[in-house]
């Protein structure tokens, strides 16, 4: 039979709330001699149960798993840790951006380059994109937004890409007008050639004198 590490702890928060066997085995569903095996931790909680019973105890379901406590962390605990790591990766972006700007200024390209949009908006977070100078544009996704990268060190790996994608089709497409430019001359050269000299025809008048 499958042990828990979790059955003593939830007595004990149960007793604590001051609930009884049945009615907290009412609130998950189970019958009360199953929540008595689990608080045994001869038998488990299936996520569901574990997840709902964490929420009544006001518990941390990932703490209680492991049987341990943790306060359940509220939506405003949330939305505050939210705001500081929003703070927090802002700043650790920005001094990645000078970073890069650093890196491509000691490996300058000439048509692509990475920047840091620190602009959100409802369908894309603030992050690093690429800009296209032949276009005056951004790289962007099927969707029409800005292609966004989550760190630096992507956007200049992308940037060495697309760089490097852009020189190869450059070199392949000056070497095929090379190549139709040396075309044209050898037909050119080739025609002058079979072209008869004029100065090699017999003078006409010449000619009519002789007869003459």
């Amino acid at each position: 039979m499958d042990k828990n590490v979790y059955g003593s702890l939830i007595s004990r928060l149960r007793q604590n709330n001051n609930m009884t066997t049945q009615e907290l085995a009412n609130i998950l569903l189970i019958a009360p001699d199953k929540l008595m095996r689990v608080e045994a931790g001869e038998e488990i909680l299936t996520d569901s149960e574990l997840t709902l019973c964490a929420n009544v105890l006001d518990a941390s379901s990932a703490a209680l798993r492991k049987g341990e406590y943790r306060p359940r962390t509220t939506a405003a605990e949330l939305e505050e840790s939210l705001g500081k790591f929003q703070e927090l990766y802002k700043a650790a972006a920005k001094s990645e951006a000078a970073i890069l700007d650093m890196l491509q200024e000691l490996n300058p390209s000439e048509r692509y380059r990475g920047r840091y949009l620190d602009e959100q908006t409802a369908t894309r977070t603030a992050g690093f994109a690429i800009y296209d100078s032949l276009t005056a544009d951004y790289v962007r996704d099927e969707k029409g937004e800005p292609l966004m990268y989550a760190t630096a060190k992507e956007a200049f790996q992308a940037v060495k890409e697309l760089e490097e994608k852009y020189e190869q089709e450059k070199t392949a497409s000056e070497n095929v007008t090379e190549s139709v430019a040396t075309d044209i001359t050898d037909e050119i050269s080739a025609d002058s050639e079979n072209t008869p000299d004029i100065t090699d025809e017999p003078d006409l008048e010449q000619t009519a004198g002789i007869k003459m």
